[in-house]
């Protein structure tokens, strides 16, 4: 066990130390100052500040890498994007074509059937007859 770069055995000499400076009487205050500073150091902005660092400082690696990826995201996006105006440009500029061949087709097909129309007029104006025509010159 480490705690703040001490081990135990710098632990326990340490407090071995402090009995033998304070005295086994004073000992029971001593500590209970001790606690109470602890306490409000605590309590404390600045150690409140020191904590939010110490987070964000383990936290560190994570939302770096968190970030790294976002960034390669929104290259992607970025690429598809792109991509897509590209595509729609392209689609944009054969629209034109399109519509003009279509107009072509519909002119096209509005002539054959208007000539078709003709053509079955002037075949329901002529006379129908049962009978070829040399029949009919033999009545007569």
């Amino acid at each position: 066990m480490d705690l703040l770069g001490v081990g135990p055995l710098e632990l326990v000499f340490v407090l071995l130390i402090v009995f033998l400076v304070i005295g086994p009487n004073d000992m029971a205050a001593t500590v209970k100052k001790i606690g109470r500073f602890l306490s409000t150091v605590k309590k404390s902005e600045f150690w409140r500040g020191v904590n939010e660092i110490s987070k964000e400082v383990r936290t560190l690696p994570n939302t770096l890498m968190r970030e790294a990826e976002l960034e390669d995201l929104q290259k992607d996006l970025d690429k598809d994007a792109k991509e897509i105006r590209n595509v729609s440009k392209e689609f944009s500029a054969d629209v034109p074509d399109w519509r003009k061949s279509a107009r072509e087709e519909v002119s096209a097909s509005q002539k054959a059937a208007s000539t078709a129309a003709d053509a079955q007029v002037e075949s329901s104006t002529e006379p129908e007859t049962d009978q070829p025509p040399a029949a009919e010159e033999e009545k007569e």
